[in-house]
């Protein structure tokens, strides 16, 4: 790489998170999160392959800098795609670079050039020029040949890389339309899917049409994007990165680019919606309490497995505290004690739904006949309200503070429950 001949680039460190202004985001978020919680301007531009630069922020992000012509009015948030010359696997003399996010732009004294930073994904991979054609994106390549000022284009160029994922209608995040058999993911990659909604695919049906979409918003039903171009986000490396076998904390720690437990904790902390509430080191070991679980990290552990323990134990303490709800709604109407108890992991599940699974409200109106049976009320009522979270291999046990026999009647437990001194 050339000695830039822009005084202020010399001297640039190795690129941090904190050099680039932007909040880190986790190794294995989808390439969207880069790019905010909205749709921004799209820019095509061409850079200057004698005057460029790229520094590793970690194994996958990466910070480009470079010039290009200017003027133009592209400010920092906004998106750009590089169009130039480039040594890749595709063989291209010109290439479509992966859409990336501008950090931070300059003008050159003289006026005539901008230096922009811009973070990107090394996981994607460019795009021969030649190749990079749809009916449905129309982008001046061969323009920007003649004349490389940047122009604004649509964000239909995102598609190539699975980047168009926000709706133009509402800005709701989309999902994925899924057309025919397709296979799911693979399940060494299931947990990266778990705590990002666009992992989540809609059905299209069998064909594709000509009026057939690639991205559907779950919000207000709008749909966008060709189906030829959109697919999953799965990083093409991420098989081989998440089968990694670390045999300590500290080999954790590097793996994932943490400088501390502290920065480790933090991490985990942002990637759940469940709260993170313990977080111990006791010699080689992590005790991680989330929500109402509690999980202990053994070492050597893959990286796959350590994320995998860390999602199942949220799904878990999700699914506890969601069977505790609806005990409580039964409680209220029935009046008499029920503690229900599930047991599940993600990975004996019969259910393809990515998430946390849902546990039905208590859906009658009225409390069961004084004359029914505990027996008959776990057969008409409990079984039944169980009945999807069955299906889905989730096994949920009970326990009662009023010591119910089968044959005990609904009134006779009313009454116990009533005189261990629990309002009815």
């Amino acid at each position: 790489m050339p000695e830039p001949h822009w005084p202020f680039l010399r001297g640039l460190k190795k690129a941090s998170w904190s050099d680039t202004g932007v909040k880190p985001v986790p190794q294995l978020a989808p390439s969207f999160r880069l790019f905010g919680d909205a749709a921004t301007t799209v820019w095509a531009a061409t850079f200057n392959n004698r005057n460029w630069r790229v520094d590793m922020l970690d194994d996958r992000w990466a910070l480009d800098i470079t010039d290009t012509n200017g003027p133009a009015a592209m400010v920092k948030g906004q998106t750009i795609v590089w169009l130039g010359v480039g040594e890749d696997e595709t063989g291209a003399d010109w290439c479509v670079w992966p859409p990336s996010r501008i950090t931070r732009v300059a003008r050159h004294p003289t006026g005539n050039a901008l230096r922009v930073w811009s973070l990107r994904d090394t996981w994607h991979t460019a795009i021969d020029v030649k190749e990079a054609k749809s009916p449905s994106i129309a982008i001046p390549w061969n323009t920007m040949r003649r004349d490389p000022t940047p122009v604004q284009i649509t964000r239909d160029v995102l598609q190539w890389w699975a980047l168009d994922v926000w709706c133009s209608s509402c800005g709701g995040l989309g999902h994925v339309v899924d057309y025919g058999m397709l296979p799911p993911p693979p399940a060494d990659l299931m947990p990266l899917s778990q705590p990002w909604e666009v992992a989540t695919a809609e059905p299209g049906g069998c064909d594709v049409t000509q009026a057939s979409h690639g991205m559907a918003c779950p919000r207000c039903g709008n749909s966008w994007g060709d189906p030829a171009l959109t697919h999953l986000w799965w990083p093409k490396d991420a098989s081989v990165w998440l089968g990694t076998t670390l045999s300590s904390i500290a080999e954790l720690l590097e793996e994932v680019h943490c400088r501390t437990v502290s920065n480790l904790k933090e991490l985990i902390d942002n990637e759940l919606d469940e709260d993170l509430l313990t977080f111990d080191v006791q010699d080689n070991c992590l005790e991680i309490g989330i929500g109402l679980e509690i999980i202990p990290i053994q070492f050597p552990i893959t990286l796959s497995e350590f994320w995998t323990e860390i999602y199942e134990a949220e799904e878990r303490s999700y699914l506890r505290t969601s069977c505790s709800t609806l005990a409580q709604e039964i409680i209220s109407l029935e009046r008499f004690d029920i503690s229900l108890h599930p047991t599940w992991t993600r990975s004996n599940t019969t259910s393809e739904i990515p998430g946390f699974p849902e546990v039905p409200e208590y859906s009658f109106q009225r409390a069961a006949p004084s004359a029914w049976t505990f027996q008959d009320w776990v057969e008409k009522r409990l079984i039944k309200t169980l009945k999807e979270l069955t299906k889905m291999g989730i096994h949920v046990d009970w326990s009662s503070a009023d010591s119910p026999e089968p044959a005990d009647t609904l009134k006779t437990l009313r009454l116990r429950h009533t005189k261990r001194g629990t309002p009815p």
